[in-house]
């Protein structure tokens, strides 16, 4: 009878343990296992980020969650997004199916990024796969194996958010991402255990490792981004350079145009003393927005440990502003009780920000030394902006 009790205790821990995570495995169109796949468990009303795991090399996953509502979404360098309603317990099998552009009668397909477990982390190879021509390095980590985020916010699966280093020196504006391009970047690290040389309160570091410079004189280099969902939303920065020996100076400018929209509607019901009432609210708004940046700065690298830098930025915006036009219908007992109109105008008036960087990084013997300096101004260049 003690052994009959015990073994269903045992089968019960064993129930609940199961019932605390969702899990699965990922092949590819051939059935085989696909390693280093993101999972990401979100939310079904608004996509927003729960929790998230990386398949492993036979391609299984599992995520630690108590909840039981929502969707997976499961993606990968080269392979369509897969959207899978979440239960809790075994999904089974999802198969991916390879993401190929077909330009007329050619079609376009590259190489899966090569990932390599390394001491603390993963190191991804991208000049040698497709994340080379993605766009930017913002785009190049949104695309990461255990990465999640965008627009210069990223974390790491049950990290939190990560510091992100560009070679030497540590990334301190997120317009930074933006100006660099995948085809100039050689391998990004993701590092989950920082050492002691890293700030204490990181969770994680992202190193990014760019090609080394070919040859001396000046270049120049143009970018443009057009995105669209209901309205368009466009991003263009030029930048020059200056290089020769260890020493590079460069001058860059950004606008950026951008149009948010959305077509929201809320359903209230309220049950009370014998009566149903019934309100919907109908809010469409939009919002736009032109911003204006520029940075000059340069460079100096004594070696391939040591290396000293400044750069000055300048940002802000010409127009920031939108529209809410919402309406209420309110219903007592399928009644009409009324209707109430609202016309909402918004202008916000941005006022220029100033920044300026000094670094120094270099190693002297085994030690290594990491001096960010960081001054941020905010100030008025017409007397109606402050």
């Amino acid at each position: 009878m003690k052994r009959l009790i015990l073994f269903s205790m045992m089968c019960l821990v064993a129930i609940a343990s199961t019932a605390q995570s969702i899990s699965g495995r990922v092949i590819d169109e051939q059935a085989q296992p696909v390693p280093f796949v993101n999972v990401v468990l979100v939310n079904r009303a608004d996509s927003s980020f729960v929790a998230g795991a990386v398949t492993k090399d036979d391609g299984t996953f599992s995520i630690a969650t108590e909840r039981n509502d929502g969707l997976l979404k499961v993606s990968s360098v080269g392979y369509i997004i897969r959207y899978i309603d979440a239960r809790q317990g075994n999904v089974g099998n999802i198969q991916m199916q390879p993401d190929t552009q077909t330009l007329g009668e050619v079609v376009v397909k590259g190489e899966r990024p090569q990932y390599k477990m390394t001491t603390g982390g993963m190191t991804v190879d991208i000049q040698n796969s497709l994340l080379k021509d993605v766009g930017t390095a913002d785009d190049v980590l949104s695309m990461l194996p255990q990465v999640q985020g965008s627009d210069g916010n990223f974390t790491v699966f049950a990290k939190g958010t990560s510091e992100i280093y560009i070679n030497n020196k540590k990334v301190q504006n997120a317009r930074e991402l933006k100006q660099l391009k995948s085809t100039d970047i050689k391998s990004v690290d993701v590092i989950t255990s920082p050492g002691a040389k890293y700030n204490a309160e990181a969770g994680a570091v992202i190193r990014i490792k760019t090609k080394k410079h070919q040859g001396d004189g000046i270049s120049m280099e143009a970018y443009s981004q057009v995105k669209f969902n209901e309205k368009w939303t466009t991003y263009d920065d030029a930048t020059v350079k200056y290089h020769t020996g260890g020493l590079e100076v460069f001058g860059n400018m950004m606008i950026n145009n951008g149009n948010h929209s959305e077509d929201n509607t809320v359903t209230t019901d309220i049950r009370a003393n014998d009566n149903h009432v019934n309100i919907i609210q109908v809010c469409p708004n939009n919002f736009w927005y032109t911003m204006l940046g520029g940075q000059i700065g340069a460079s100096y690298d004594f070696n391939d440990d040591n290396s000293i830098g400044f750069s000055y930025n300048l940002s802000g915006s010409l127009y920031e502003g939108g529209t809410v036009q919402a309406q209420q219908t309110i219903t007592r007992n399928n009644t009409l009780e009324g209707m109430v109109d609202q016309n909402i105008e918004m202008n916000i008036s941005d006022r220029p920000q100033h920044e300026a960087n000094i670094y120094y990084v270099g190693k002297a013997g085994k030690l290594g030394i990491d001096l960010p300096t960081t001054r941020t101004a905010t100030t008025c260049w017409q007397e109606n902006w402050c």
